[in-house]
């Protein structure tokens, strides 16, 4: 087992879902959300927080914070009272941050107010042990500066001086200025203590110049008191003197009585030091009358011994030797040991000023005796200090453990809810598909019967024209007439035309709907192909009299599927033709946009309804519409055609005024968009 020293302690660190079942979705979603809130997820320190944590109870708190610290120096006595409500309140809702800080509080108040430094300790303890848990940096830093303090004014130096390192440390990683300054107060006490004044000055002046920077008044006077003791003890009485009155000036200002009676009595010293002993009893006794107005033990101590030393030196012992007695008495009361050891200095001082020799020797090795049982209890007030931590460092770790523990619990609730969230977005996701599928499964089935239902008819009904003109065409021939025979052998051309065109965009669209039509591009010149179609349906045009105009540019080359293009081309004209009227134009025009060519065909035939334009390339809407000379149609063709191009990586679409004509248009890419 490794041995624990003294700095280890400083090293601590603190609808349906696929119709299975029929389970509605909303449910399996509410059942995942009260899962999820049921209380897994554990808050950190190991139990869910209680329902009364709320706002309003942090707030109340808080309050009781901010009340117990701008009373402390008015009323210490009320300041304890509203922090042991604050703590009250706090342990019942675990509000460990808030009740860290109401330690932290309670301890300085134990300290520096109510003079109590044992007490302070384990209220200091509480903190800490608390701003471990929860890793507050800020609070962990500000107790470490208590502690120091503790240390300081209970004559253990060394401890003082250790947690005033670590306070000071911490804070300059958090970059926090006031700690920073009280990090530094602490560090010249120290520094004053074992006469390092250099180091000692250095520190308060680097606090001096942080405190004014940050605007803290009262750190900033506290400041100067501190220099003007440091000079005291380098034997500086000017500087000091200054020093103390400039510390004097500030306080009062601020009307802070603790502050102005320490003044007061670092006044009446550099008097005493220099041998004005009437101006140095005027300033001790007015600091004597303050210490007791605010029943300030140390502060009475130092102006009782101050004032002793005076009527020693001013043939007045009796006095003297009493005042003396009862500061000893004082500083035993309240365990001030460094008041102590100052006491019995002063007294064999006293007594040799008195040249009572005998007493003086006997003061100095009562001095002794105290010096070595101060020492014993500072090696067990260590010890138990090391202790302390030792139990802390066990804590903390049983309380990592749990933690840990807890975290693996959270994680593995975590990922039981990530799953099931995620089942339920993939049976989401399913049963979305699914609705999709079966709502296109449904269209493509109506469209499928209205298909079969328009192709039935109209296969039938040519085949009668074809019968009926066949024998028709049979009897003008043995009768020999020749021009009626004619007209009926043209009649049967024309059906067979439309009902070959009909059944070659069947097969087409079946072959389509089947996955089994295989686009095949090639570079070719569209403006040929135009052509080629235009005289195709020239005849078709010339029963109208129809006229066909085309405005194309050549060479035109496109990378597509020349066949299925001749498809799309041959219905658009051949559409424009049967719903053009007689004597009417038809239009062809090319655009080159871009990376594409754009193909119109332009008609100023009967036109189409504004309602029915979004519908025309539409399955579930085809419609199977007459020309304007009774040519039948099925509406299929335009379906064909969206298809065709839409699988070459173009576009279709259609522009009317019922009454004025039409256009219809597709786009291909270009050769340079290959």
């Amino acid at each position: 087992m490794k041995k624990f020293e003294l700095n280890d302690l400083f090293q601590l660190k603190g609808s349906q879902l696929l119709d299975m079942g029929k389970i509605k979705f909303k449910y399996f979603l509410a059942f995942a959300w009260v899962f999820f809130a049921s209380g897994l997820f554990v808050d950190a320190y190991g139990s869910n927080k209680d329902p009364g944590s709320s706002a309003n109870v942090v707030m109340k708190v808080q309050e009781l914070s901010d009340r117990c610290w701008n009373n402390r120096e008015k009323d210490p006595e009320l300041a304890i009272d509203l922090a042991t409500e604050g703590i009250q309140l706090a342990r019942a809702h675990e509000l460990k941050d808030e009740l860290a800080q109401l330690y932290n509080y309670s301890g300085v108040i134990n300290l520096h107010y109510l003079h109590k430094p044992q007490s302070s300790l384990v209220f200091f303890n509480n903190a800490l042990n608390l701003a471990l848990q929860t890793k507050d940096s800020v609070q962990i830093a500000y107790v470490y500066n208590n502690l120091g303090d503790a240390f300081y004014l209970t004559g253990n130096v060394a401890l003082a001086g250790e947690y005033s390192k670590k306070s000071l440390g911490i804070f300059k990683r958090l970059d926090h200025k006031m700690g920073i300054a009280y990090g530094l107060i602490n560090l010249g006490q120290v520094g004053r203590f074992n006469e390092n004044y250099a180091a000692s000055l250095d520190y308060f002046f680097r606090a001096i110049q942080i405190r004014s920077h940050i605007e803290d008044s009262l750190g900033f006077a506290s400041a100067h008191l501190e220099v003007a003791q440091t000079y005291l003890a380098m034997n500086r009485k000017q500087d000091a003197m200054d020093y103390f009155l400039k510390s004097w000036k500030l306080h009062r200002e601020l009307d802070n009585k603790r502050y102005m009676a320490l003044s007061l009595q670092g006044i009446g010293d550099v008097f005493f030091q220099t041998g004005k002993n009437e101006a140095a009893m005027v300033y001790y006794q007015k600091a004597l009358n303050i210490n007791m107005e605010r029943n300030y033990p140390t502060g009475i101590i130092q102006s009782q011994v101050g004032m002793a030393r005076i009527f020693g030196k001013t043939g007045y012992p009796q006095k003297g030797e009493a005042l003396l007695e009862t500061a000893f008495q004082e500083a035993g009361k309240n365990k001030l040991s460094r008041e102590l050891m100052e006491i019995l200095q002063a007294k064999a001082d006293f007594y040799s000023d008195t040249r009572e020799y005998q007493k003086a020797l006997e003061s100095y090795q009562q001095y002794v005796s105290v010096y070595d049982s101060i020492y014993s209890e500072m090696q067990y007030q260590t010890m138990q200090e090391i202790k302390n931590r030792f139990k802390l460092s066990e804590d903390l770790n049983r309380i990592n453990e749990n933690l840990k523990k807890e975290h693996r619990v959270q994680f593995f609730a975590f990922v039981v809810i990530f799953l099931l969230l995620l089942v339920v977005a993939v049976f989401i996701v399913l049963f979305r598909i699914k609705r999709k599928l079966n709502a296109r499964l449904q269209e493509s089935n109506r469209a499928k019967d209205q298909i079969f239902s328009i192709v039935s008819h109209d296969l039938i009904n040519p085949f009668n024209a074809l019968f009926g003109a066949s024998d028709l065409l049979e009897l003008d021939l043995k009768e020999g007439n020749l021009e009626e025979a004619e007209k009926n052998r043209r009649v049967i051309h024309r059906t067979v035309t439309e009902t070959f065109k009909l059944l070659n965009n069947i097969l087409y669209w079946a072959r389509s709907q089947q996955n089994k039509l295989v686009v095949s591009p090639v570079e070719f010149d569209l403006s040929q192909l135009i052509e080629e179609i235009q005289s195709l349906s020239e005849n078709q045009a010339y029963s109208k009299k129809i006229t066909i105009e085309t405005h194309v540019s050549s060479p035109l080359l496109v990378r597509a599927d020349k066949n299925l293009v001749r498809i799309v081309l041959n219905n658009f004209l051949s559409n424009a033709i049967k719903f053009t009227p007689e004597k009417g134009i038809i239009q062809i025009f090319t655009q080159i946009e871009e990376d594409y060519v754009k193909v119109s065909v332009k008609d100023n035939g009967v036109g189409i309804a504004k309602e029915k334009l979004p519908k025309l390339f539409q399955a579930s809407e085809i419609d199977s519409t007459t020309g304007t000379n009774q040519e039948a149609g099925t509406g299929l063709g335009l379906m064909v055609c969206k298809e065709f191009i839409d699988r070459q990586g173009g576009e279709v679409g259609a522009r009317s005024v019922k009454g004025y004509g039409s256009v219809f248009y597709f786009t291909l890419p270009t050769k340079e968009n290959e």
